[in-house]
């Protein structure tokens, strides 16, 4: 694996400034994190994405689990960069499950089954993946 690589305090500004925030929402005393307008923003996302390709791409990888939503959307689109598959994985309390589909049959498994599989839970806590 590569050693760990970090966005330069500039990077890191332009990908914070693209995500709007969204206060008291969905009740008061959240802040919301909206990523739709990082999306809308075709070089943040452009940035954030080629961030991750170079940071995941030495890494082996065979699958990329993104968790729920946003990591559906950030994780399969790093799974097409790094040529992987991709896994979408629902959060149920505190116990990740995967659903595999193969061939139309479904098939459960614990996470920790799988090997290599790098997990997404973008943007939740942003300053964690930097």
């Amino acid at each position: 694996m590569a050693e760990n690589i970090v966005l330069n305090e500039n990077d890191k500004k332009v990908l914070l400034d693209s995500i709007r925030s969204i206060n008291d929402f969905p009740k008061a005393g959240i802040v919301f994190k909206d990523v739709t307008t990082l999306l809308n923003n075709k070089e943040a996302f452009k940035l954030l994405m080629n961030h991750l390709e170079q940071r995941y791409k030495s890494y082996n990888l065979d699958y990329v689990a993104g968790i729920d939503s946003r990591g559906f959307i950030f994780g399969a689109a790093l799974a097409d960069r790094l040529g992987v598959g991709f896994v979408p994985v629902r959060k149920k309390k505190e116990n990740f499950q995967v659903r595999l589909y193969v061939k139309n049959t479904s098939l459960s498994m614990d996470l920790m089954k799988l090997k290599f599989i790098l997990m997404l839970s973008i943007m939740r806590k942003m300053q964690e993946f930097y």
